[in-house]
């Protein structure tokens, strides 16, 4: 088999002695937003699919991103320096991306939680608008340093800002590194701090609104028309 030199290299670093089982190969993407890649494993071979920024990055990391992936695949946790490498770039660059895309409503919201939950120090990230979907509202990406959020909260705005406080803590806790390139975000630290947000029953009236939508989606009803903002003031007395 023809292997891609750099996957052969993190393959046998990370598993001595070990042939690889099918051909490696590797690819580079535009599909990724930041340093993301993926695998995929074929009868055939074993692609890595790497962002285009990799294409300028350093073997080390290339190394890295492909020995946590092959953990991810084969079920293992094996530990490089590589596996480090990679991770802490990762955990660092939220503190150098570009600020290039801000929602003005997400930026107003933004501004209300940092004040009252972060003493106004956060920097403020990418801030924009996913798709309508009851099974992510919220994401944090780490290496674009962007908060996206569902359009379905649109259609409340407390619940809003809690997921956007949910999502703001990922951004100032980040996450714990473990063994073999794996992660954890939420942590007792990172929970202790969710509750915190002043709705004290605000994951039950989340885990409520979604199943009232995916109720009313199944039944096609169409879900009510969302009411217009108000101001800041009508939803927080400080």
């Amino acid at each position: 088999m023809t292997h891609d030199p750099l996957a052969e290299r993190a393959y046998r670093e990370l598993y001595p002695g070990k042939e690889p089982p099918r051909e490696l190969r590797v690819t580079y993407s535009a599909k990724f937003k930041g340093f993301n890649a993926r695998v995929l494993m074929t009868p055939r071979d074993i692609t890595f699919s790497l962002s285009r920024k990799f294409v300028e990055a350093s073997d080390e990391l290339k190394v890295g991103v492909m020995q946590q992936l092959m953990n991810r695949l084969f079920k293992t946790k094996h530990e490089t320096l590589e596996i480090q490498l990679y991770s802490k770039f990762i955990k660092n660059m939220t503190d150098y991306a570009a600020t290039t895309r801000v929602d003005p409503y997400l930026q107003d919201r933004f501004e209300v939680i940092n004040t009252r939950y972060f003493d106004g120090f956060m920097m403020v990230p990418n801030l924009a608008w996913g798709t309508y979907s009851l099974t992510k509202l919220g994401h944090y990406e780490y290496a674009t340093d962007t908060i996206i959020l569902s359009t379905a909260l649109k259609e409340d705005e407390e619940l809003l800002d809690y997921v956007l406080y949910h999502e703001m803590l990922h951004k100032k806790l980040k996450f714990d590194e473990k063994p073999g390139g794996f992660t954890r975000s939420h942590t007792k630290t990172f929970r202790t701090a969710e509750r915190k947000f002043h709705v004290k029953d605000a994951e039950k009236r989340l885990e409520r609104f979604v199943r009232e939508r995916r109720r009313a989606r199944k039944t096609k009803r169409v879900p009510p028309r969302s009411k217009p903002f108000r101001s800041l003031a009508d939803f927080f007395r400080f």
